[in-house]
């Protein structure tokens, strides 16, 4: 019933508070404690809302104890339809919201370390005949090679003006990340590698995606755009990245399927 969630919460507190307590002799009950609340709160609520969708136009019952809300068809048919708005405007940007912790370290460094704060790009050090040759490494996490027998999923990566990459990632031209900040953030993300290779479990990584304390970031590791791609990029007036038009493309196709859906649904709930 509607009772489990807050009595949950409730024991899930209790236990925190006991782990809390026992910090000056052992911190590994509140670690455990502090790892296992998020996932168990996130699959309450996931239980909570599909019982409540499933039952609650027989029933009647409530979606919880906070929320008194009644299931109501027009109801359900606009909440349907606003999250496929927000997922159609969302997905484009959403593979840049995964590096913002990346994006505020690459910003610090500027305002710090370079001239009037203003990144340098690979190709004004390309161009520069007195700048030495800059070669930064850092490291790739979770990629495995389909030929390593050792499943190692952390590698070395080197950046450069002329190139980026490793003997067992192959290269690619330096065009992406652009900037020096932003290769310096991406060689000083030691967090990532550090919980993916030490603490490498689900918990882990749930708290890690949850949080967004991700001070890496993703690389297109593509060593040819499609013409399409490099057409739009060369038309376009707004200087949009290349995984901007691949998101745009993927959030087309997702946009038709969910259109073909939420008819279904919308002539479900008119009936015949």
């Amino acid at each position: 019933g509607t009772e489990l969630f807050p009595i949950t919460c409730t024991v899930m507190g209790c236990l925190l508070l006991v782990g809390l307590i026992l910090m000056p002799f052992s911190r590994w009950f509140f670690v455990q404690m502090l790892f296992l609340i998020g996932p168990a709160m996130l699959f309450m609520v996931t239980v909570g809302f599909m019982r409540w969708r499933i039952f609650s136009p027989i029933t009647g019952q409530r979606l919880s104890f906070a929320i008194q809300q009644r299931f109501e068809d027009e109801q359900w048919r606009d909440f349907l339809f606003g999250t496929l708005a927000f997922d159609v405007v969302l997905l484009p940007v959403y593979w840049s919201m995964n590096g913002l912790v990346n994006s505020f370290y690459s910003r610090s460094l500027c305002r710090a370390y370079f001239a009037d704060g203003v990144d340098v790009t690979w190709q004004q050090i390309r161009d520069n005949i007195y700048s030495p040759f800059l070669i930064l490494t850092g490291t790739v996490n979770d990629y495995v090679r389909a030929d390593d027998k050792a499943h190692r999923n952390i590698h070395e990566i080197s950046f450069s003006c002329l190139h980026t990459g490793s003997a067992l990632l192959g290269y690619i031209q330096s065009s992406k990340p652009k900037g020096l900040a932003q290769c310096t953030a991406l060689t000083g993300a030691g967090i990532d590698a550090f919980i993916l290779g030490m603490f490498d479990g689900l918990r882990s990584r749930f708290w890690l995606n949850l949080l967004n304390l991700r001070m890496g970031s993703f690389i297109p590791f593509r060593r040819r755009e499609r013409p399409i791609v490099r057409r739009l990029q060369k038309h376009c007036p707004l200087r949009f990245s290349s995984q901007f038009w691949y998101s745009l493309a993927a959030g087309c196709v997702i946009l038709v399927f969910y259109a073909v859906l939420l008819k279904a649904v919308d002539a479900n709930f008119r009936g015949p």
